[in-house]
């Protein structure tokens, strides 16, 4: 598998993990996970030259932009709800998934993931929580390393405030390489989980949630 699969792949694991986090609870309607997952399921398909469109990223800023006034217009004209904010904070990590293309866009999306995730910590108390803890524990240290090779290999390339094409050109056949990583990469870096497993376990046991 290549690099940049891989690293896709991980991105969409740890944010899969963050939105459902968030789905848990009473807050959001039927219809706000309809469209959550249809965006989620969308994002997975923006690649290559959907990318390179000419105004594509201001446009998501737009679109994030608008989002929040129309947000903020219901919170003024209905009754102020937490489902508002749930509902914005989904839209962040949609419109930052259909904008994946530097290490810095995938850090974002980890960023967001744990904000959710947290967030989460008051919207439900089901048992389910606890598993997509324990999801987010394992795949949270291939998120930051994959983050972090990346950014090693971009800043590697790009010296320049324009990089040229051969730069560019470069950075793909390095993140299109299938020996990157491996299976063993893998592994070491899954076993980071348990140590940070058994210290929030701890923490868990020995400081009451309030």
């Amino acid at each position: 598998m290549s690099f940049s699969l891989l690293h896709k792949l991980v991105a969409y694991l740890i944010s899969g993990l963050g939105l459902g986090a968030l789905a848990l609870g009473s807050e959001l309607s039927p219809l706000s996970i309809a469209l959550i997952i249809l965006g989620y399921v969308a994002s997975f398909f923006a690649e290559g030259r959907l990318l390179a469109l000419p105004h594509y990223a201001q446009s998501w800023t737009a679109a994030v932009v608008a989002f929040l006034l129309f947000q903020l217009t219901r919170a003024l004209t209905e009754e102020l709800t937490l489902a508002l904010a749930i509902q914005f904070a989904a839209f962040l990590q949609i419109s930052r998934l259909f904008n994946r293309r530097t290490a810095a866009d995938y850090q974002q999306i980890a960023v967001l993931a744990f904000l959710h995730l947290i967030a989460a910590t008051v919207l439900s108390v089901s048992l389910l929580y606890a598993v997509l803890f324990i999801g987010f524990v394992i795949v949270t240290p291939w998120m930051l390393a994959l983050s972090n090779l990346r950014r090693e290999i971009e800043s590697n390339y790009l010296n320049t405030a324009e990089p040229d094409g051969k730069a560019l050109a470069a950075i793909q056949r390095v993140l299109a390489s299938r020996r990157v990583v491996g299976p063993g990469f893998l592994a070491g870096t899954a076993a980071l989980a348990l140590p940070i497993f058994i210290m929030t376990l701890l923490v868990f046991v020995l400081v009451p949630r309030v």
